[in-house]
């Protein structure tokens, strides 16, 4: 999905009003993946699958598709993924940190060396999750029963 898809779906729901995206000439902005953060992203369809680099800080994504995107060294510091879909996704790399990842399935996702300092993971499902080298802290919230001691997550003052 490209950016005019993007724009489409922000029509939708009255982020841009009053015209088509297919339509309006958009050559004036700068507009790009870049421009995301804080935006209100959610449910719909799937957002595409190359997302890397992406600034997302902020954005609320809940209940997006996001299964098998691409989030390498995205910036979702603080972004609402609540009820996303995010299975086989990979998110190496990326910083989750204050991110609300809250009943999210991550099935099989790679969130090798992930930032998930003070992200809420409460319900999340983690079942067969890459997390090696994942950062966390005394903040992070992890799913019940989750063996974080066992997922190759590193808590932050320990074994530096």
């Amino acid at each position: 999905m490209g950016l005019r898809d993007i724009l489409r779906s922000m029509v939708g729901a009255n982020k841009l009003r009053g015209g088509d995206p297919d339509e309006a000439d958009f050559s004036w902005t700068e507009l790009g993946w870049d421009d995301l953060h804080r935006e209100e992203l959610r449910g719909g369809d799937p957002l595409g699958e190359d997302l890397r680099g992406v600034d997302l800080r902020m954005a609320c994504l809940r209940g997006r598709d996001l299964r098998d995107a691409d989030l390498r060294d995205a910036d979702l510091r603080g972004a609402n993924l609540n009820w996303c879909d995010l299975i086989g996704a990979n998110l190496s790399r990326a910083n989750l940190s204050g991110a609300e990842i809250n009943w999210a399935t991550l099935i099989g996702a790679n969130l090798r060396g992930v930032n998930l300092r003070g992200a809420n993971m409460h319900g999340t499902n983690l079942r067969g999750t890459y997390l090696k080298g994942a950062r966390y802290d005394s903040r992070t919230l992890w799913p019940d029963e989750f063996e974080v001691m066992k997922s190759g997550a590193v808590k932050d003052g320990v074994n530096d």
